[in-house]
């Protein structure tokens, strides 16, 4: 049978709620005792029941992660920090690609919804959710966080970078070191690159940005 929280609090003489709290990190128990438990856990190879935790506590311990492009180095690097960060806490990253496919991002989540995540992290392929995603998430309930990209007609909670400032810090640097004639190459037709666009825009002396304003490059260019 598989070891129980009941039979290490019996073998450490200690109740079932100590156990339970040196488990989940709880900090009204001494070090000593936690420290006491979770070695006692690992020597008896304790594995944590999440069905069934899950069903006392309403909590799946699950946040889903979904992203434009699964191979991206930035994207790796977000979800690395995002299960350094939530792993202490008890949570685990369910990772899911939208492969820059509005359809897919919302089919996404759906799946992820059904399986009752706990939250939700998404850097968006949405242009605009105004018309599309938002009522999917705030008719649940999750909990939602943006990261990267802000699509238009949305404001939510958004850990990100102001584009536009970002278009003519670039662009001002060019100017100060000299250049004269500059081209902005932009990538997809998303709410980043149509920020910085405009930060370079915005930065170019009048009558020296020329209309569009940018070249669109041809490639798969993610960020």
């Amino acid at each position: 049978m598989a070891l129980r929280m009941k039979d290490i609090a019996d073998d450490l003489g200690v109740s079932l709620m100590t156990v339970s709290k040196a488990l989940r990190g709880h900090t009204d128990i001494s070090e000593a005792t936690r420290e006491r438990i979770l070695r006692r856990a690992q020597q008896l190879k304790y594995q944590p029941n999440w069905i069934a935790r899950s069903l006392v506590t309403r909590q799946t311990y699950i946040v889903g992660l979904v992203i434009p492009d699964l191979m991206h180095s930035f994207f790796a690097e977000v979800a690395n920090g995002l299960t350094k960060g939530l792993a202490p806490l008890g949570y685990q990253i369910v990772l899911a690609n939208s492969d820059e496919n509005a359809t897919t991002e919302r089919h996404e989540i759906e799946l992820l919804l059904a399986r009752s995540v706990d939250g939700f992290v998404v850097a968006s392929a949405q242009s605009d959710w105004s018309r599309s995603l938002p009522h999917v998430l705030k008719n649940s309930d999750t909990p939602y966080v943006l990261i990267d990209r802000m699509p238009a007609g949305v404001h939510v909670n958004f850990v990100g970078t102001r584009d536009e400032d970002l278009g003519q810090l670039a662009t001002n640097h060019l100017l100060e070191q000299g250049c004269v004639r500059l081209a902005h190459i932009r990538g997809p037709d998303n709410p980043n690159g149509s920020r910085r666009l405009k930060g370079f825009q915005l930065a170019m002396p009048e009558g020296r940005a020329q209309t569009p304003g940018a070249i669109r490059c041809r490639r798969r260019y993610r960020r």
